[in-house]
């Protein structure tokens, strides 16, 4: 059953903060009681709604895979305003990424689109159940779903999450995530030729190899040996995360899937002289 659910940002206060308040002396919010010198707060709105829908489809019995169940599921926290901030770049970077098949690029009825779809998904002829009902060996129970989120904000930028998940069959599920940044100043998406000079990619792969290689407690070369691919290729999906450049690989792109989605921390420092005049701006100067 869809159920397409619109949550706004709400200002809650905990119990026990208003019990100490109500307990506490008494400081009127007004010129008798200033805020210290030098203490100014700056305000930046954020507006976001959650939009999620889910549908569940049953598929015609088949005598010999049996009975098929096909979940399809969106749940994406999409930014309405951030401040006085032009945002537009990034609402349309999130549609693309998160419904490349969308004819729409108004998110709800993207939504709508993506969870009553199954066409693309080359099954028996299906129809819409309230739930999965029945469990077993004989019982295929598939599901696909996106969803994303904010994960960062500040007065210079943001990054968002998008994730994919998948299970069509096979010994495990498929999952893959694409993460961006924004730069509010530029009103631009943050990726690799936005950050990175031409032709340092050597001098990349070397930092992201040690650093991997760090974090995983192991020697360059036995990192070396694990690769799928060789060289390792230098990620064009890049995002800033608590100052930090993340270079992002999901599965199978330079390891085995056991070993999940890798992130590489980078400092800009580290590559303060291979970065872009807009990006030196954004990551050094700022």
């Amino acid at each position: 059953m869809r159920c397409i659910m619109t949550f706004r940002n709400l200002l809650m206060a905990a119990p026990l903060l208003l019990l100490a308040a109500a307990c506490g002396p008494s400081h009127p919010a007004d010129s008798s009681n200033p805020s210290p010198a030098g203490a100014e707060i700056e305000e930046f709105p954020i507006n976001t709604t959650l939009l999620t829908s889910s549908e569940t489809y049953f598929g015609v019995p088949d005598s010999v895979l049996g009975d098929t169940y096909l979940t399809l599921t969106a749940s994406i926290l999409w930014p309405e305003k951030v401040s006085d901030r032009d945002i537009r770049p990034l609402q349309d970077t999130i549609m693309h990424v998160a419904f490349p098949a969308s004819s729409d690029n108004n998110p709800r009825h993207a939504i709508r689109e993506f969870v009553t779809d199954v066409s693309a998904y080359m099954l028996c002829k299906m129809k819409p159940v309230d739930k999965v009902e029945k469990v077993g060996e004989s019982v295929r129970s598939f599901y696909s779903e996106v969803s994303g989120r904010l994960i960062e904000v500040n007065e210079q930028s943001c990054t968002y999450l998008l994730s994919f998940s998948e299970y069509m069959g096979g010994a495990h599920p498929n999952y893959a995530s694409v993460v961006m940044s924004y730069d509010f100043t530029e009103g631009k998406c943050v990726d690799y030729g936005y950050l990175f000079k031409d032709g340092v990619e050597p001098e990349l792969q070397g930092l992201i190899l040690e650093s991997l290689a760090a974090n995983m407690a192991v020697s360059v070369k036995e990192l070396d040996s694990e690769l799928l691919v060789k060289p390792l290729p230098v990620s064009k999906d890049v995002y800033v995360l608590n100052g930090m450049l993340v270079f992002h690989y999901n599965p199978y792109d330079i390891l085995p899937y056991s070993y999940g989605t890798i992130d590489v921390d980078v400092a800009p420092y580290q590559v303060k002289d291979f970065l872009t005049p807009e990006a030196t701006r954004m990551l050094i100067d700022n």
